[in-house]
């Protein structure tokens, strides 16, 4: 039969999808496992070429032609059509999988994101409210109404969506790097180490995670892991410019100016253009008892 060789081809897809794209079922009581770590981030692929793209498409299309009532078609087509930019057609292949199925929160969740994506938010919105009532466990789902109220300017409410978030099971690691973010703001660099060192236990190789970590550690005053944080991102070759620059002003505070020079030239090799390259390059020529001021963070909190 057509669809069992399709399917076979389809086979890596699906497996690589998160759960309730390959037609798994989510308990009602922490569908949040399955879940992705970032509320907004495009879902995993297998492909890599256009043309790749073009077959995984073609092969997805000709199962729906064959099996046109089976929601996980929908619902791989839409993680193909949303990693490729196509957030509208992507929220009509997942809006016909909710439709298809509507106990899967793994969908309406996809739903949710692509709908978030085209700017309709009061219908995303619509679509995360659903899933929360429901699957109050759904982490990642409340994170994505967090991310959707806070577009509106309801900062109070993503406050609270995102707090939520984060005391589900498992903890939301896009709640709580929200809520470091704001921590980070109000000063209080302790309690937004203590959420991202819980975030980094479930997710220890995502790198905006570490970046947040190490600053968060080095407001709060602990230099030593700190620069601990930043080493180890320059090492792995995942740090960039800022992280050469981070521990630059770590060492400089330090006294180790030979030591900071060297990370200061290495990152304005990477970034000339940094928003901190001016005012670590007069950090470097004071001397240690003139550089207490607290450094400006303000380029990685506004990053997204």
């Amino acid at each position: 039969m057509i669809a069992n060789r399709l399917r076979a081809g389809l086979a890596p897809i699906l497996f690589l999808l998160p759960l309730g794209c390959a037609g798994t079922s989510i308990k009602s009581t922490n569908p949040s496992g399955s879940t992705p770590d970032v509320a907004l981030l495009p879902p995993p692929t297998t492909s890599h070429s256009r043309k790749e793209k073009q077959d995984d498409e073609r092969r997805i299309r000709n199962l729906l032609l064959d099996e046109p009532n089976d929601p996980r078609h929908y619902e791989a087509l839409g993680a193909l059509l949303y990693k490729e930019g196509r957030y509208q057609a992507a929220a009509k292949a997942f809006a016909s999988s909710v439709r298809l199925d509507g106990s899967n929160p793994q969908a309406r969740f996809r739903l949710a994101q692509a709908l978030a994506r085209q700017g309709k938010s009061k219908e995303a919105l619509d679509e995360a409210d659903y899933i929360v009532k429901r699957y109050p466990d759904f982490g990642e789902a409340h994170a994505l109404r967090g991310t959707i109220l806070r577009s509106l300017g309801r900062n109070q409410e993503a406050l609270d969506a995102f707090e939520r978030g984060y005391r589900a099971h498992p903890p939301s690691i896009t709640a709580g790097s929200a809520l470091a973010k704001f921590d980070l703001v109000r000063g209080d660099a302790d309690s937004a180490a203590d959420r991202l060192r819980i975030c980094l236990a479930r997710d220890p190789r995502n790198v905006r995670l570490r970046e947040l970590y190490a600053q968060a550690l080095q407001q709060a005053g602990n230099h030593r892991q700190a620069k601990e944080e930043w080493s180890r991102l320059v090492h792995r070759g995942d740090g960039g410019a800022n992280a050469y620059y981070r521990l630059s002003e770590l060492c400089a505070q330090a006294g180790a100016a030979d030591e900071a020079l060297d990370y200061y030239e290495s990152g304005k090799r990477l970034d000339p253009h940094h928003p901190d390259a001016g005012r670590i390059k007069e950090l470097l020529s004071s001397t240690p008892q003139q550089v207490a001021a607290p450094p400006a963070y303000a380029p990685l909190l506004n990053r997204r």
